[in-house]
C-alpha cells in the first residue's frame, strides 16, 4: 500500500516503484483469461453404499478421465491408485495425523506433479483415541 509512492508500513524506509513487466510476460493474465478453455465438469460420488461392481466402475471412469471429480468417504482411502490426482479437499480434519498424511497425500505422486491440498477444519478438537468425528 502507497501513498504517492511512499511506502505506508511502519519503519518502510523505501519507496515504491511501478512494476513494468518484460515483453513476454506482457499481458499474460489476459491471455490465459481470453484463450483458457476449460473442460467440463463431471462428479461423481463415490462411498460404501455402492456395490464393489458400482465403486469399480467410478473409480475407472475417473482414472480414464471421464470423471474429473469425485466426493469420497472415509473408504477411499483404502489403497485405490488414482493416477495423477491433482487436488485433495477435505471437508473436515481427519482424526489422526496419519489419516491426513494418508489422504492428503493422495496428490501428486507423480514426480513431475504439483498438488494441492486444501482443508477445512471446524473449530473444535478432534480426537485421535479412536473415536471418529459424525463428520469423519
Amino acid at each position: 500500500m502507497s501513498v504517492h509512492g511512499v511506502c505506508l508500513i511502519l519503519r518502510c524506509t523505501g519507496r515504491l516503484e511501478a512494476y513494468k513487466p518484460a515483453t513476454e510476460t506482457d499481458g499474460h493474465l489476459q491471455r490465459l483469461y481470453l484463450t483458457f478453455d476449460p473442460g467440463p465438469l463431471r462428479a461423481q460420488e463415490h462411498t460404501a453404499q455402492w456395490t464393489g461392481e458400482k465403486a469399480a466402475e467410478i473409480q475407472g471412469e475417473f482414472v480414464r478421465g471421464q470423471v474429473n471429480a469425485l466426493s469420497c468417504s472415509t473408504t477411499f482411502e483404502l489403497g485405490v491408485d488414482v493416477g495423477e490426482l491433482q487436488a485433495v479437499v477435505l471437508r473436515n480434519m481427519p482424526p489422526s495425523t496419519a489419516n491426513y498424511v494418508q489422504r492428503a497425500g493422495r496428490a501428486g505422486r507423480r514426480a513431475d506433479s504439483a498438488a494441492l491440498i486444501l482443508t477445512y477444519a471446524q473449530r473444535r478438537p478432534t480426537t485421535s483415541h479412536g473415536s471418529r468425528s459424525p463428520n469423519g
